[in-house]
């Protein structure tokens, strides 16, 4: 075991076979599994009759997993580190789905970098610490709700399955785990990486400080003028007077498409809002 990598192997075949039954595989179905090992979750997936890719960055769990890709012929092995491969260059066939236990260090990044190609999977079952998967899918209102939850709700529905104890690893973590089950949104609200970036930046300046209302959030992170806040705040419906955590993803879209960068597509985004917050 590697520390630096941040490996704690999971041993409880329990809860191993409850990640596999959470992908709901048929025959035939294309998995990327990250993390992969020394193979445990990978048997379990090739058992219910998958297609594996399984990533790994450790080379020295080659004498596992080459051991099981010659068993396999299902099972085709890439060694890369999770955080730095383009997705669409892994699966050419979509839709697949993903799993893993991911290392704590690096969870946040790889979540990002597979939501961001949502439409590549029907649905991705990963291992976080649980702390953030509590964060993940918190709802509004909730201490747990800030930047993060944001980020995964607009790329997909969140559920929080179940946690894991410790003693189910080996090394036992200091820490709780999560399974958490995503469906990636395969159109996303706006469409294009460019105004999601601007999204997430007005998100991040929302949350910068928590107790104070969005209305002086704002204008500590943007640099508007209290009545040029004032009135986009008014004309997206949002109560000045509320902070971010009491805000909606519907709401934040909101305040986007009257931003003063915002350009033509505040109409669409306004008509997607009317039609269904969901």
């Amino acid at each position: 075991m590697r520390r630096p990598l941040g490996q704690h192997f999971l041993r409880d075949e329990r809860v191993l076979a409850r990640i596999a039954g959470a992908l709901d595989l048929q025959v035939g179905d294309g998995v990327v599994e990250i993390g992969a090992g020394e193979g445990a979750l990978t048997r379990h997936l090739l058992a219910q009759g998958a297609r594996v890719r399984a990533v790994e960055v450790d080379p020295q769990m080659a004498p596992f997993l080459e051991s099981l890709a010659h068993q396999h012929p299902g099972l085709e092995l890439v060694w890369a580190d999770a955080r730095r491969l383009r997705w669409e260059e892994v699966v050419a066939d979509p839709p697949w789905k993903a799993t893993g236990n991911l290392p704590y260090y690096a969870a946040t990044p790889i979540l990002t970098s597979l939501l961001e190609a949502g439409h590549l999977w029907e649905r991705i079952v990963a291992m976080v610490q649980k702390e953030v998967a509590l964060r993940m899918a918190a709802p509004p209102g909730s201490p747990a709700y800030g930047s993060l939850s944001l980020f995964c709700q607009y790329y997909a529905r969140v559920e929080m399955l179940f946690t894991v104890a410790p003693g189910s690893f080996r090394p036992p973590p200091k820490v709780e785990s999560a399974v958490v089950r995503l469906w990636p949104r395969q159109k996303t609200l706006l469409g294009n990486r460019e105004d999601e970036e601007k999204l997430f930046r007005l998100v991040r300046w929302s949350f910068a400080t928590r107790r104070k209302t969005i209305l002086n959030a704002l204008r500590g992170g943007s640099g508007l003028s209290k009545a040029d806040l004032t009135a986009i705040l008014e004309k997206s419906g949002v109560d000045p007077q509320k902070r971010a955590q009491e805000l909606t993803l519907w709401d934040f879209v909101a305040l986007f498409s009257h931003w003063p960068w915002q350009g033509g597509s505040s109409g669409m985004i306004e008509e997607e809002a009317k039609g269904g917050k969901g």
